[in-house]
């Protein structure tokens, strides 16, 4: 990412007012951390981040949805008949073919 009091177009003037104004945004609104949603491991009950693929108390190891890229934490999930990767249902249901390897036989529940 490039910062624009780097760029060469502007002045030394115009760069120290973008990068005093850059500090002041940060200063009067300083950036957070937004809240994780939790879920509770299927195996031990541990309230974990909905993100963590791996439970860090009985270290279940999560499936990733190849359609979206989500951690699948629970146990509903489709399975593809070719390549045998998961994805949430919801973002296959109206899919004829695997988001991964293409193959167009039917998914197994």
């Amino acid at each position: 990412m490039m910062r624009l009091e780097a760029l060469k177009t502007f002045t030394q003037t115009e760069q120290n007012i973008m990068k005093d104004l850059a500090i002041s945004i940060f200063n009067t609104y300083p950036p957070t951390d937004i809240p994780q949603a939790t879920v509770k491991c299927p195996s031990c009950e541990t309230t974990i981040r909905d993100l963590d693929h791996v439970c860090p108390k009985c270290k279940t190891r999560f499936p990733i949805c190849i359609a979206s890229g989500k951690v699948l934490q629970t146990l509903r999930f489709w399975i593809c008949a070719t390549c045998k990767h998961r994805a949430c249902p919801s973002k296959v249901a109206n899919s004829t073919y695997c988001p991964l390897c293409h193959s167009t036989a039917l998914f197994a529940a």
